[in-house]
Parts: structure tokens; C-alpha cells; sequence
């Protein structure tokens, strides 16, 4: 996957800037993927590959990103977004002993150390979790934070109330204001008990214990977080009121033991980085044993006053870094090789293994990426393999073994049609994609992805419309372009009765339709689901192109296009996308159902009433729609949220505003009428 974004010496400066571009995007979707949606789209080993390619070509070419200047990604739909009192950062990562030296090098270099002078850490387990920050007041639990983006976090107080090993409230001696940070897990054997339960209810299996943590911790229902076997381990701490000092990292484990909580098991004191390493190579022959995942360890400066010292860069810490395992392996056999049609219409061949037990996690399936790298390794269907799960997250075929190939094996056959609508497929010119011709809204294995793209957070964003939903409205014939969306409203007698919907369901969806009816440019131009037009580069033709008659008018002119970030490959995905009548076609009908508006600089000051401020509308506005006002409050630099909590500075109230207002009341929300928010943002 490097080779995509390798820079070489004959490249030109403006090859570099759209490199780094491309990388940069791909990471971002990477992160959104991984931290917001739970859904891993590389490995961690590729992603740790590509991360620190991006650092040294940002090095050495003077170029920046928000790639390394932040942590994880940003909130995802229904929970409101607190910042954290203190950055919640991430860890730098080596992966051999010459790099662990070289990290303790550093930290001697930066303190003005001897070289021979001993340096103390505290080794502990890197577990594979989701990472919450708990803040207590007085001893009571009064937040839970998700990681986030380091800065905010996602309030998932509830759910963190249902997990048994987090108190909610303390005991023994602790400070006034304490921030107890740590990992939301799931054990091995709970996991392939719930994913056998599923299975044999016919319903997706989970692909790892932390993606089935993650994805419970953030149910919208708490009571279905309640219902998963959820573990926490506390780790460290956040904020700490100055009514208590520790000395030592190790001190914080003892008062956490102290105060109720359970600790990151098999840690140990370590004098150097000859101890640290023999630590990890006794815990990596314990791995397969431990009863939950984990993907290397972390090593951390003992004491606090060196931390203090040591300090941190953008966003991690001096102090610590994370060593992470080699990939977990294992042998099996390819029963078959599937081919599935992603929303882009490109055809990626799925191997169909039998079923193997790697590292605790039971996989069936690999990816094996594209045609030219099942020819490059000779994969064939009966072939005996070996598989990785490298980082414990997708995995993936690293060799085959030629000495046990039956003689009679056959190479796999490039498809001609897609396997879908039976459309002939075309191979991407000058690239290893196969993709289906069938067109968007032909190919029902595109038109299903597409749609659910186009109602995905960046795009339209309509909470209550997924793939599940999507698939059933089509089945009926009521949903298979997407102004059908904005007709679901005509249908309501046939959605009510449905199995699995009701009446609360179906009006909360066509709510959050209603309130879609305005979208910014660049939002629109995500949700048509072009090629290679992520949410960034979706921002920078808004930005250039300032409305959708200009961007349609200039790529169906042929014009020259010189935009940083906009390379040959995406000018002429745009330009092919514009010339398809069918595309204008569906572009022009949403045009009678919603309103795109046109592109303005958002420079958003500090000075604005609603700068960071919390906000939540409820109730039906009169003068502008839902959609808009959400828009136009972000653009006055506020958060807009979707619940009511003690941390909700604003509730503008409409008509009909139903339980949130009284709640809002309760709590002592301010709360403003349509023409008092309107007023604010001097409209």
C-alpha cells in the first residue's frame, strides 16, 4: 500500500503536494473509520507503515496536515461533544529494540541527561480497546468521555454507568476532581459467545472484541450496552485537583486499586531499556493466553516530575511510547473466492477461508484486495495459506504454500461481468481496479452502497436511514434514487406496518428528512459518491467553486483545472462523472427536493456568542429549516449537539418541542426562541 504514496526524487513538487494530498485523505478516512465508525479499513501495521511515511515526508518537504497535528477523529452522530479538560493524546510507536533505544536516547538528550545514567519506567499491557476518560466530583461519576479527537470527546455517560467495573462512586481517600483514564474492553471467550449467538440467529458477526467494545459503548440505547459483557481498565489520569500529589505513574496504579478500580494486569517496574524489552518478550509468549486482546505494550517514564519535564509534542507525550507485537498468524485453506461490488462499482475478490482461530479472534474471511495481487501471489481456491492479523484487525493472506497445492489447481479468472447485474466490467486505465459499467442505479450492489452513502455522516447525514432500511424501502420499490428519499413521506401507511418499524420509528425518520432539506455545497457534493472525492477534497471544490452551477459548468467544459490537492486521476474522475447524463439527471431532480447552498468563508471568531458553545434545536422552526439553522449556528463556531446534559448551553425551541424542552428546564438551560437564535447570529 506504500508504493501508492512513495515519493521519489524525480518527482516534482507539485507530484509531492498531491502524494502527500492523497495521503493525507486516505489516513483521515482511516481515522474516521477506525475511531468514529468502529470499522477498521487497514490494519494497524499498514496504517503505523503509512503514518510515519507521512511524518518524514512532512519533514522533509516542509508540508503539514491535521493527520499529525491530531488524535483519532471527530465525533460521530448522537452524543454530545465535551472537550476534555486535558488533551487526550496518542502514543509514537516502535517496533524493535533499536527503536526503543533510540526513543530512550531522546528523553536522555532532552533532559541533558548522561547517557549512562539509569532512566525508571513502568511497563504495562497495550490493550486493544476503546480508550474513556471518567471524571468524578467529590467521588461521584459526573462525565464519560470517549477519546474523540483528543480535544473532544463523545459524553457516553449512561452507557459507562451500565459497565460493572467502572464505580460511580469512589471509595477510600481520592481528590476533589479526578479524571480515572482507561480502555473499555471485551474478553476473548464473551466475544465468541455473543458472535455464536448472532450467527445463529442469522444476524453479522463481529470482526474483532474491539470493534464489538467500541460499537457497544456507543449505543444511542444504554440499555443495549448494558445487555454486552463490557469490561474497563483503568490505565492513568486526566485532570487531578491540586488537593492531592503523587511522586511516581506507579502511584497512580495504587490509588486507582485504592479508589475501586481494576488495573492494567502484568505491569512491572523496569530500569532501562534492556528490562522494558525483556518484559515485552515474556508478555508476547503470554499473548495467546491472556484473556483479552492486545497488541503490544506501554512504556512510561516512572516519574511525574520527569514527565512534567519532558512535556509533549502536538500529540503525544515525550514520556511514553507504545511497542507494538508482530501480526498474529495461523494456517487454513481458501474454501472458495467470492467478489463483492463496493458502492464505486470496483469488484474486490473476498477469500472464503475455513474457519481458523487466530489470536483469540475467529476468522473466516480475507481480503485479497484486487485481481493483479491474487496473480502477483498465484492465490488460488483450495490453496493451504498462511494468514496475519496484523495490528489484530483485517486480515489478510501473506503466503501461500506451494507444497501442499493439489496438482489439479487452477488460477483464478479475472471476471468479465459483474457479478451482480451481469454488466460488462473495465479495468481502470492505468490503474488494477475492476470495475462494474452497470452504472449506479443499475447495479443494485452499487445503488444499495451509494445510497447508503449518500444519507452517511458528511454526506446528508440522516439518522434513522441505513443500509438495513435502505434495502427493505428498495425491496418494496418505493426507494431506488435518492430524491425517493425526500418521497418516503408519501409512503408513511406502508412503513408504519412494517415488522421492526412503528409509528415513533418512522416519524423520527422522516423528522431527520425533513430537517435535510438544506446542505451545505460540500456535503452534496460528498453524498453523490464520485471517485475519490472524500469529505476533504469535497471541501476544497466547494471552496473553489463557491456553487454547484459553477463546479458542474466547469468540469463539463473542459476548462483547465490547476487546484492543489486535484491531480490528473481526480480531475478526470470529475470530468466523467459531469458528462454522464444519468449523474445530471439525478443531480437536477434532488435540486426540486432540497436546497444546496453556495459556498462562504468560515472564519469563525472567537468573539461570537456561540463560539464552543453547545447547542440543540428542537421543535419545528418557521423562518428557516432545521438543516440551515444547524449550519448557520456551526458557522457561528458552536457545537450542535442531539441530546440535553448539563453541559448543553443553548436549546432552541421551536414548535411542538416536546420532552427536551422540560428536561432543558430541569437542568437550567438557557433557552432561546427561534427569533432569539436568530438575533445571535445577527441574521
Amino acid at each position: 500500500m506504500l508504493e501508492n504514496y512513495k515519493i521519489e526524487s524525480a518527482d516534482s513538487i507539485f507530484t509531492i503536494q498531491e502524494k502527500h494530498a492523497k495521503l493525507v485523505d486516505f489516513l483521515q478516512k482511516c481515522n474516521t473509520a477506525y475511531y468514529g465508525e468502529d470499522v477498521p479499513l487497514v490494519d494497524d501495521s499498514q496504517y503505523d507503515s503509512l503514518y510515519k511515511y507521512l511524518v518524514e515526508i512532512e519533514s522533509a518537504y516542509g508540508l503539514t496536515s491535521n493527520i499529525t497535528t491530531s488524535v483519532g477523529a471527530g465525533k460521530s452522530k448522537g452524543f454530545a461533544s465535551i472537550k476534555h479538560s486535558r488533551q487526550m493524546m496518542s502514543l509514537d510507536n516502535v517496533f524493535t529494540l533499536e527503536e526503543l533505544q533510540k526513543f530512550e536516547e531522546k528523553i536522555k538528550r532532552f533532559l541533558n541527561m548522561d547517557f549512562n545514567a539509569p532512566i525508571k519506567y513502568f511497563s504495562e499491557l497495550k490493550i486493544d480497546g476503546l480508550s474513556l476518560s471518567l471524571r468524578y466530583e467529590n467521588g461521584i461519576l459526573m462525565q464519560a468521555l470517549t477519546r474523540g479527537d483528543g480535544e473532544f470527546g463523545e459524553d457516553v455517560l449512561l452507557n459507562a454507568k451500565t459497565i460493572k467495573d467502572i464505580p460511580q462512586k469512589l471509595s477510600g481517600n481520592f481528590p476533589q476532581i479526578l479524571e480515572v483514564r482507561g480502555e473499555v474492553y471485551m474478553e476473548k471467550a464473551d466475544f465468541l459467545n455473543f458472535n455464536q449467538t448472532l450467527a445463529e440467529a442469522g444476524k453479522k458477526i463481529f470482526a474483532n472484541p474491539r470493534n464489538l467494545a467500541a460499537g457497544s459503548l456507543r449505543q444511542l440505547d444504554y440499555t443495549i450496552t448494558a445487555s454486552r459483557p463490557l469490561k474497563f481498565l483503568a490505565w492513568g489520569f486526566g485532570e487531578v485537583s491540586d488537593d492531592y500529589t503523587l511522586k511516581d505513574f506507579s502511584d497512580i496504579y495504587s490509588l486507582l486499586q485504592h479508589i475501586g478500580f481494576k488495573v492494567n494486569p502484568y505491569n512491572k517496574h523496569a530500569t532501562g531499556v534492556e528490562e522494558l524489552y525483556a518484559h515485552y518478550q515474556q508478555v508476547e509468549a503470554l499473548r495467546a493466553d491472556l484473556p483479552f486482546d492486545i497488541d503490544g505494550m506501554v512504556y512510561k517514564v516512572d516519574s511525574l516530575s520527569l514527565q512534567e519535564r519532558l512535556g509533549s509534542l502536538v500529540r503525544s507525550p515525550r514520556w511514553a511510547v507504545a511497542h507494538k507485537f508482530k501480526a498474529t498468524t495461523a494456517i487454513t485453506h481458501i474454501e472458495s473466492i467470492t467478489v463483492q461490488v463496493g458502492r464505486t462499482g470496483v469488484l474486490t475478490p473476498v477469500a472464503e477461508l475455513a474457519p481458523v482461530n487466530v489470536g483469540g479472534v475467529i476468522v473466516a474471511r480475507a481480503t485479497l484486495h484486487n485481481f493483479d495481487e491474487i496473480a502477483r501471489k498465484d492465490i488460488r481456491v483450495g490453496d493451504s495459506v498462511v494468514i496475519q492479523r496484523a495490528g489484530d484487525v483485517i486480515p489478510q493472506i501473506l503466503e501461500v504454500l506451494l507444497d501442499k497445492r493439489s496438482p489439479t489447481s487452477i488460477p483464478v479468472v479475472i471476471p468479465t461481468v459483474c457479478p451482480v447485474c451481469g454488466s460488462a466490467v473495465e479495468q481502470d486505465e492505468g490503474g488494477v481496479a475492476i470495475r462494474c459499467t452497470g452504472g449506479v442505479f443499475f447495479c443494485k450492489a452499487m445503488l444499495i452502497e451509494g445510497l447508503a452513502h449518500f444519507v452517511s455522516k458528511g454526506a446528508f447525514d440522516i439518522e434513522g436511514l441505513g443500509e438495513r432500511q435502505i434495502v427493505i424501502f428498495n425491496e418494496l420499490g418505493i426507494l431506488s434514487l435518492p430524491h425517493n428519499i425526500f418521497e418516503l413521506k408519501n409512503h408513511r401507511e406502508i412503513l408504519v406496518n412494517l415488522d421492526g418499524f412503528g409509528e415513533k420509528s418512522i416519524t423520527n425518520l422522516l423528522e431527520a428528512i425533513e430537517g435535510r432539506r438544506t446542505i451545505n455545497l460540500n456535503n452534496f457534493i460528498y453524498a453523490l459518491g464520485i471517485p475519490q472525492i472524500g469529505e476533504k477534497l469535497a471541501k476544497v471544490l466547494a471552496k473553489n467553486f463557491k456553487s454547484l452551477v459553477n463546479l458542474i459548468a466547469i468540469f463539463q467544459s473542459g476548462a483547465e483545472i490547476n487546484i492543489s490537492g486535484l491531480g490528473e486521476s481526480i480531475i478526470g474522475d470529475l470530468t466523467k462523472y459531469f458528462s454522464v447524463e444519468q449523474n445530471l439527471e439525478v443531480i437536477n431532480k434532488l435540486q426540486e427536493y432540497v436546497n444546496v447552498l453556495d459556498y462562504t468563508e468560515n472564519e469563525v471568531s472567537s468573539d461570537s456568542v456561540l463560539f464552543e458553545k453547545n447547542i440543540l434545536f428542537t421543535g419545528s422552526l418557521a423562518q428557516i429549516s432545521r438543516s440551515e439553522a444547524k449550519a448557520l449556528a456551526e458557522r457561528m463556531g458552536a457545537v450542535v449537539v442531539s441530546s440535553v446534559s448539563k453541559n448543553l448551553n443553548y436549546l432552541v425551541v421551536g414548535e411542538a418541542p416536546g420532552s427536551k424542552l422540560k428536561k432543558a428546564q430541569e437542568l437550567g438551560v438557557a433557552i432561546l426562541s427561534e427569533e432569539e437564535f436568530l438575533d445571535l447570529t445577527k441574521v
